[in-house]
Order: structure tokens, then C-alpha cells, then sequence
């Protein structure tokens, strides 16, 4: 399967090259998984926009795990305590 990379799918790409534009998705992709959303490039297409929402959710769904994973291990050192 062959990914093309579709810069007019976000507002507020700029053109500068393809290693230009990737680094804007992954600086868009990192922003969007820490749930910070800073608005300054933005999804257009039905496709993009359902991509973001999923990265979204995956990013959340991380930090619970990560805080969950956290807990558990405390959790289970303080009975081993006792």
C-alpha cells in the first residue's frame, strides 16, 4: 500500500519541499496526540479530519493507559508491602 503525502488535506501547510512539508505533519501529528491543538494548521478534507479524530482519541487513550500502567504498579508494590 502506497501513502501519498497530501498537503492541501491540511490549512496551513506551507510548500517548501517534501521533507519541509513532512516535518510540519509531524509537527501537527505530535500536537494533535498531546491533545494541544494550537490551531495554526488545521484539517479540510472528510478523510484528514477523521485521521486527526482518530489520532486524537489514540493519544488520550495513551496518557489514560500510561497513568493507569502507573497506578497498577503502585498499587501492587503497596500490597506486596504489606
Amino acid at each position: 500500500m502506497m501513502f501519498r503525502v497530501s498537503p492541501e488535506s491540511f490549512n496551513g501547510i506551507t510548500d517548501g519541499g517534501r521533507l519541509w512539508v513532512a516535518w510540519q505533519l509531524q509537527y501537527f501529528s505530535a500536537v494533535t496526540i498531546a491533545t494541544i491543538g494550537y490551531g495554526d494548521i488545521h484539517p479540510t478534507s472528510f478523510l484528514s479530519q477523521a485521521a486527526v479524530v482518530l489520532e486524537a482519541a489514540a493519544g488520550i487513550f495513551y496518557i489514560v493507559f500510561l497513568f493507569a500502567a502507573i497506578v497498577s504498579h503502585h498499587v501492587n508494590r503497596l500490597n506486596n508491602i504489606r
